[in-house]
């Protein structure tokens, strides 16, 4: 838990630089990151 921001950020930053996959542990927090990047990307086009 006391990664999990941390992890956050990294998975975050990678999505924005182009990875389309991710080896996670905490789904539920990456899942949120692929959502929220998918929307970024999605309106900033």
């Amino acid at each position: 838990e006391e990664s999990l921001n941390g992890t956050s950020v990294l998975h975050t930053y990678s999505l924005l630089c182009g990875a389309d996959i991710l080896r996670v542990h905490d789904v539920k927090e990456a899942v949120e990151c692929v959502r929220i990047i998918s929307k970024i990307k999605e309106f900033t086009k």
